[in-house]
C-alpha cells in the first residue's frame, strides 16, 4: 500500500473517531493527567496533521477536586475554540472538519501543539497510548485508562462491519491495528511485526488452594495475537507441585487471552496445565473436566481483605481492633476506608475493564479493610477464566503498594465478631430466565438440598469457620433458601419471585478462596438433575 493511501485511510479513521468522541460527549477526566498522544505525518512542505499530548501540570497534580478534563479534536485553524471560566480545566471544540489543521488550545502547559512536523518519508499512523505511569503528589502511581481503545472500537464497525475476527475484546484494538489489518486485506505484501510480551498464567498444584503462577515470553506478531496463534509452552512442574524432579516437564495450553494495558504490547494468557504430551490434562487441571453450558450465566461477588504488615488495612498498629462493624460497608471517608484501599480498588477496576473483563462493580465490605468486586460471565469456563484473571490483576497491582490480598474466608478467626469473606455466586440458566416457574424452583431447591455436601466439598476450604449461622451465613450442615434472606444458603431475589420465579438465584455458600471452575461446574451438575419438562 502506498504511503498516501495509508495516510488517507488513517485520516478517515481519525475523523470518524473524533466525530464519535464529540457526539458522545466523551471527556478525558479523573487522574489521567498524562493520557495519550496521537498524530500523523506526511512528506511535504505543509503539515498534514497535528499531534496532541495531555501533559502533567505541576500546579494541578495532587490538587483536590476535578483535575484536567478536556475534549480534543482537529479543527480548522480559522475556527476558534471556547472554554469555560477555567480554561486550564475544560477545552470545548466548536467544530470539526475534514480539513485537518492544528490543534487550538487554551491553558498554559495543558496541551502541546505540533504545528510543523518535519518532512518524513515514513508515515506514522495511529494513536500511541501512554501507558507509562505518571507520578501523583503522594508518590503513588497508576496506569492510564483505555479511553482511546474504547472509542476506536465503536468507530471500527464503520470500517470493518463483520469483516475482521478479533482475538481480544474490540475495546482493546487501536487505530493503528485496524489500519494494518485493512492494509493487509488489500495488500498482502505489506507486513509489520511487533514484539508482544505474553504473560502465561496457570494454577499450580498446591492444595487445598491453588496459587496463580506466571511467566513471560516475547514473540513477534503482526497484530495482537489471536488465541490459536499462541503456542504451548513448557515449565518446571517440580517447582509447582505438579511433577517430580526426575521428570519435571509440564505444558501450558493457552485457553483465553486478554490485553494488558500496563505494558506496551502486553498480553495476558490464561492457560490449562497439560501433561508432557500436550494432550492429556494434568490432574490439577480443574478447567479441562468441568461441566459447561454457554447458556448459563454466572456472577461472582469476590470478597477479600487487604493486608499490610500482617493486619487488615486500617487496623491499629501493634495489635488490637478498630471500632466495631457498622459503618464500613459501602463506607465513605478516611476513618472508614483509609487513604490507600480506594486507590487500589479503583485502579483494579480500570485494569479489568481495559483487559475486557466483565467487571461489574466494587464496594467496601462489612469488616474494616474488607472489599468486594463483582465479575460476570456466560458459560462456566468463560466466567471462571475472567474471575481468575481479575484475581491475578489484583495480586499484581498490590505488589506496587506493599499490600497483600488475603483471600481466606475467615482471616480474623472464628471467635471474633468480624465478618468472613465469601464469593457469593449468582447463577441462571436459559430455562431459569425464560421459563422458570414455582414448581421448577421448588424442585431445584430440593436438589440443592440433596447435594449440599457435594457443594460444600468444592465451595472453598475452611468453610466451617465461616458458615456458622452468624454474620449473614447459614450453618455448614444445613440448607435453606429465603426471599432476600442473606442468612440463607440460597438467597432468592424479590425480582425472581415478582417475575414468576424466573431469573437468577444467589448461592451464598461459596467462600472467597473457592475455585470458580469447580463451583460453577457443581452448580450446573445439580441443575442438570432437575427435569425441565
Amino acid at each position: 500500500m502506498a504511503d498516501a493511501e495509508r495516510f488517507q485511510l488513517g485520516k478517515q479513521f481519525l475523523q470518524a473517531f473524533l466525530v464519535q468522541m464529540l457526539h458522545t460527549g466523551t471527556t478525558v477526566g479523573g487522574d489521567d493527567l498524562k493520557l495519550f498522544g496521537m498524530g500523523f505525518e506526511q512528506a511535504g512542505d505543509k503539515p498534514a496533521a497535528a499531534s496532541l499530548e495531555m501533559a502533567e501540570d505541576p500546579h494541578l497534580v495532587g490538587e483536590p477536586g476535578p483535575r484536567i478534563r478536556a475534549m480534543v479534536g482537529l479543527v480548522h485553524p480559522s475556527i476558534e475554540t471556547q472554554a469555560d471560566r477555567r480554561p486550564e480545566r475544560i477545552l470545548h471544540l466548536q467544530h470539526l472538519t475534514a480539513d485537518y489543521g492544528a490543534f487550538r488550545s487554551l491553558g498554559k502547559d495543558t496541551l502541546s501543539v505540533l504545528k510543523s512536523p518535519s518532512p518524513s518519508k515514513k508515515i506514522q499512523l495511529g494513536f500511541r497510548e501512554h501507558i507509562s505511569k505518571y507520578k501523583l503528589q503522594n508518590e503513588r502511581k497508576r496506569p492510564a485508562g483505555g479511553l482511546i481503545r474504547a472509542l476506536s472500537a465503536k468507530v471500527a464497525q464503520q470500517f470493518f462491519p463483520g469483516g475482521i475476527s478479533l482475538a481480544k475484546p474490540a475495546s482493546a484494538v487501536t487505530v493503528g491495528e485496524f489500519v494494518d489489518r485493512k492494509s493487509k486485506q488489500e495488500h498482502p505484501e505489506f507486513t509489520h511485526m511487533a514484539k508482544y510480551k505474553l504473560e502465561y498464567l496457570w494454577l499450580d498444584g498446591y492444595e487445598p488452594v491453588a496459587n496463580l503462577r506466571g511467566k513471560t515470553q516475547v514473540k513477534e506478531f503482526d497484530t495482537f495475537p489471536e488465541l490459536e496463534e499462541l503456542p504451548m509452552w513448557g515449565f518446571d512442574g517440580s517447582s509447582t507441585r505438579q511433577a517430580e524432579g526426575h521428570n519435571s516437564d509440564c505444558m501450558l495450553k493457552p485457553v483465553a487471552v486478554f490485553p494488558d494495558t500496563t505494558k506496551k504490547n502486553g498480553v495476558l494468557v490464561m492457560c490449562e496445565v497439560m501433561m508432557p504430551d500436550g494432550k492429556t490434562p494434568h490432574p490439577s487441571n480443574a478447567r479441562a473436566t468441568i461441566l459447561d453450558d454457554p447458556g448459563a450465566w454466572f456472577g461472582f461477588e469476590q470478597e477479600y481483605f487487604l493486608y499490610k504488615d500482617g493486619a487488615p488495612l486500617g487496623f491499629p498498629k501493634g495489635g488490637g481492633f478498630p471500632p466495631p462493624q457498622g459503618e464500613y460497608y459501602t463506607g465513605v471517608g478516611y476513618r472508614n476506608v483509609g487513604d490507600l484501599a480506594r486507590e487500589i480498588v479503583d485502579t483494579h477496576l480500570d485494569l479489568c475493564l481495559d483487559a475486557g473483563i466483565n467487571h461489574e462493580g466494587i464496594n467496601s465490605e462489612v469488616a474494616k479493610g474488607q472489599w468486594e468486586f463483582q465479575i460476570f460471565g456466560k458459560g462456566s469456563r468463560t466466567a471462571a477464566d475472567q474471575m481468575w484473571m481479575a484475581r491475578y490483576l489484583m495480586l499484581r497491582l498490590c505488589e506496587k503498594y506493599g499490600v497483600d490480598v488475603n483471600w481466606h474466608c475467615k482471616p480474623l478467626g472464628k471467635d471474633v465478631d468480624w465478618n468472613g469473606s465469601g464469593m457469593h455466586t449468582n447463577f441462571s440458566t436459559k430455562h431459569m430466565r425464560e421459563v422458570g416457574g414455582k414448581k421448577y424452583f421448588e424442585k431445584l431447591m430440593a436438589a440443592f438440598d440433596k447435594y449440599k455436601n457435594e457443594h460444600i466439598a468444592v465451595y472453598g476450604p475452611d468453610n466451617h469457620l465461616r458458615l456458622t449461622g452468624l454474620h449473614e451465613t447459614q450453618s455448614i450442615d444445613k440448607f435453606n433458601y429465603g426471599i432476600a434472606n442473606r442468612g440463607a444458603s440460597v438467597r432468592v431475589p424479590h425480582s425472581f419471585v415478582n417475575a414468576g420465579y424466573k431469573g437468577y438465584l444467589e448461592d451464598r455458600r461459596p467462600n472467597s478462596q473457592g475455585d470458580p471452575y469447580k463451583i460453577t461446574s457443581r452448580i450446573l451438575q445439580t441443575i442438570k438433575t432437575v427435569p425441565t419438562k
